[in-house]
């Protein structure tokens, strides 16, 4: 069944809030995240703002007339934030860091995947489309660990994890990130990934922003 995937900028994703409110409650008020009424409310509410971000974008992708996910993104402003989760980000990685790398870039904030849809590619295909919507500057995202099939997700796309293992949040650049052809090691580069990330290939999946400390994959 084919895929079809529409952009909305700015203000005009808030004709699709319903949508992206069920789609919301689909993917993260079940396992692991088990979020609840609330936290879908908090995100509708959080949406109304946020499209006034500069460079928002919603991806909603539908089957058949029907949405079954949606992406958000949108630049991130200097200087770099510090609420929700973004100080977080700041103590892993230092200011210094964060201010070259990550201010200008565009930032994912949701990805998500309706679980009856999940396993037939929606989830990258969205990705792919929000990556390539980025600026010069290149894209990020933060994840949670929370599920276990987030961080091997974006591995397996292709995104550089640029904190250390062992942590609460992980924050990825997507292939086509400047820093990612800098030469140079980051902050949580393993030394054994010197070698080996060159090997890795692009592929995607599904996301929560910044505000519960992560994002998560679905296929």
């Amino acid at each position: 069944m084919p895929i079809e995937i529409s952009l909305r900028h700015g203000p005009s994703a808030l004709r699709a809030a319903g949508a992206l409110a069920d789609l919301y409650r689909a993917a993260f008020c079940g396992p692991p995240w088990n979020e609840d009424e609330s936290r879908v409310a908090r995100f509708v509410s959080r949406l109304e703002g946020d499209v006034d971000r500069p460079g928002f974008v919603a991806a909603v992708a539908r089957m058949d007339g029907r949405p079954v996910g949606f992406g958000t993104a949108w630049r991130t402003p200097a200087p770099f934030p510090q609420d929700r989760r973004y100080g977080d980000v700041t103590a892993q990685l230092g200011g210094e860091w964060v201010s070259e790398w990550l201010v200008g870039a565009q930032e994912i904030d949701e990805l998500a995947v309706s679980p009856a849809a999940q396993r037939r590619g929606i989830g990258p295909r969205i990705l792919e489309i929000l990556t390539g919507l980025g600026t010069p500057a290149g894209t990020w995202l933060l994840t949670s660990t929370k599920s276990p099939v987030t961080v091997p997700f974006y591995r397996k796309c292709g995104w550089r994890q640029v904190t250390e293992d062992g942590t609460e949040i992980v924050v990825f650049l997507s292939p086509q990130h400047p820093y990612c052809f800098a030469g140079g090691r980051w902050p949580g580069q393993r030394r054994s990934e010197k070698e080996e990330i060159s090997d890795v290939a692009p592929t995607g999946d599904h996301t929560q922003g910044p505000d519960r400390g992560g994002v998560q994959a679905s296929r």
